[in-house]
């Protein structure tokens, strides 16, 4: 949207396996984004940006896929490279419409990457760590989620990544460990394999 902006849609699939019930899977809660550029500085290789989040219950809550109400999440996200690293971080609070099926939160994430290559298909292995602060239920957590994310065209406008994240303090665990990933194509930059 203009040299400055980006909308983003998300389909998330998700997979749960409990341990003391059956395993489900289905689409959870799409997520609707605008993205704008604050401040970019090429020679520094500086960002920073603003984005608003609008996430639409569109998984089954009953099933585990989705919280079943709306929610609003601005996030202020910053990101630099500096020697190959590339440090990224975001503030990211989550607002939902009905308190009584999802609480409110903050999340902050910082993550360091380094591209093995300067193509832009190149593996990039990553370690985020976020902190989740439940500001409803006053409990926190703290992840850590390695990574690899590799381009899978010349322009490495489509992509994939994987990773697993581990919660490895706070209150009581919510999860043992979640396998996750993604696949972009930034349409705007080229089809899907060219």
């Amino acid at each position: 949207m203009g040299p400055r902006g980006q909308v983003e849609l998300a389909l998330p699939v998700t997979i749960r396996d409990l341990t003391d019930g059956a395993t489900t899977g289905g689409v959870g809660d799409v997520t609707m984004a605008y993205k704008h550029v604050l401040y970019a500085n090429g020679e520094t290789l500086t960002i920073a940006s603003a984005a608003l989040n609008l996430v639409v219950p569109s998984g089954d809550r009953h099933r585990g896929l989705g919280d079943g109400t709306v929610r609003v999440e601005p996030s202020l996200l910053a990101g630099r490279q500096w020697d190959g690293i590339v440090f990224q971080g975001q503030v990211r609070g989550v607002a939902p419409i009905d308190e009584q099926r999802a609480d409110r939160a903050v999340r902050y994430r910082l993550a360091f990457s380094y591209p093995l290559s300067p193509l832009r298909r190149a593996w990039v292995p990553t370690v985020e760590v976020e902190v989740l602060q439940n500001v409803t239920a006053q409990r926190h957590h703290l992840f850590v989620t390695p990574q690899i994310y590799k381009g899978l065209t010349k322009r490495g406008h489509v992509a994939v990544a994987a990773g697993a994240q581990l919660p490895v303090a706070g209150d009581a665990d919510p999860f043992d460990y979640r396998i996750l990933g993604f696949f972009l194509w930034e349409y705007a930059d080229g089809g899907l394999w060219w």
